[in-house]
């Protein structure tokens, strides 16, 4: 017997299937809007020229190499991406360090969206936060919200963090589509810096995959901040 045999295929992953789907489709009408990506009008991959405008340059530079990069990232990257969501002149930002995780959650998910509405289901979103015991970890989008695509308000936002607070959770933010709510790179990053100003510890999940179109590369950018008691 096979080592393997008990070894399933993986459920379809729905935004590729769909994407499959839509390839094999012969409806010369047809449009994609599975995939978070850039597209031509003739529906094709688009590069930013910036982007290739880099990757020339890149190219070009025989002092590049393929040498594998420190545990934390590039330096220079990471403090320039940490700038651009806590921003310039941030006291927030120190040193980095690198962390290890293994850990097993229990997780459950809040109300967030009223389908009758069309809304934000807010009332319902601080009830469920409300009933989360202390320390627990919660998710939330900087903006853009994905799937919705409809934030909250600044002053939802300041109620929130009054809650999360208050009840001494840990906000974790999503942070992949700085840019793309408002067309305004700190207009997008004010719930977060929001959250930073009132002293509060977070982790900040920041990826250019989607803004910069790096989608096979992924750039990304973890933001720990630690409060420390002097």
């Amino acid at each position: 017997m096979s080592f393997f045999e008990l070894v399933h295929d993986a459920p379809p992953i729905e935004v590729y299937a769909l994407t499959e789907a839509c390839n094999e489709d012969k409806d010369t009408h047809k449009v994609n809007l599975g995939v978070g990506a850039y597209r031509t009008n003739e529906g094709k991959p688009w590069v930013l020229p910036v982007v290739r405008t880099v990757e020339s340059l890149m190219a070009a530079d025989h002092n590049l190499d393929k040498e594998y990069l420190p545990v934390s990232g590039i330096d220079i990257m990471c403090k320039s991406a940490t700038k651009l969501v806590l921003g310039e002149d941030c006291k927030l930002i120190a040193s980095k360090k690198g962390i290890s995780l293994l850990v097993r959650l229990d997780i459950k998910e809040y109300c967030y969206w009223d389908p009758s509405s069309r809304k934000v289901n807010f009332t319902g979103m601080l009830e469920d936060l409300n009933k989360a015991p202390e320390r627990a970890i919660v998710i939330l989008h900087a903006c853009a919200h994905n799937p919705t695509g409809t934030d909250l308000s600044h002053d939802q936002w300041n109620q929130l963090a009054l809650l999360i607070k208050e009840k001494k959770l840990f906000p974790v933010f999503d942070m992949a589509y700085q840019g793309f709510a408002s067309g305004n790179l700190d207009n997008d990053a004010w719930a977060v810096r929001l959250f930073a100003s009132m002293g509060m510890e977070m982790f900040i999940a920041q990826s250019f995959s989607k803004n910069f179109g790096l989608y096979r590369s992924y750039g990304w950018n973890l933001i720990n901040i630690v409060c420390r008691i002097v």
